[in-house]
């Protein structure tokens, strides 16, 4: 029998938005793109962005309401751009 343990760490720290990246993922049909959103290297969540209607769904794997909604406003306004 195989035993593994696994450990879990969360930091928390305001967030710096130079280590913020949304990374253009595959289109999901002729007007939406689905992304990945990492911090410092480290994958968070996933979402897509309606081109059409310009409106962001943002997925974090962290239950974070606040995060997300910056997230929604920062990408629908072009604050943050899909890389």
């Amino acid at each position: 029998m195989k035993i593994e343990i696994t450990k879990t760490v969360t930091v928390t720290e305001t967030i710096n938005p130079n280590k913020l990246a949304v990374i253009r993922g595959t289109q999901m049909d002729i007007e939406s793109d689905r992304f990945n959103i990492e911090y410092d290297g480290v994958e968070i969540g996933h979402g897509h962005l309606n081109n059409r209607s310009n409106w962001a769904h943002v997925r974090l794997d962290v239950d974070n309401e606040s995060l997300e909604n910056y997230l929604v406003q920062a990408i629908e306004s072009r604050q943050i751009y899909l890389d």
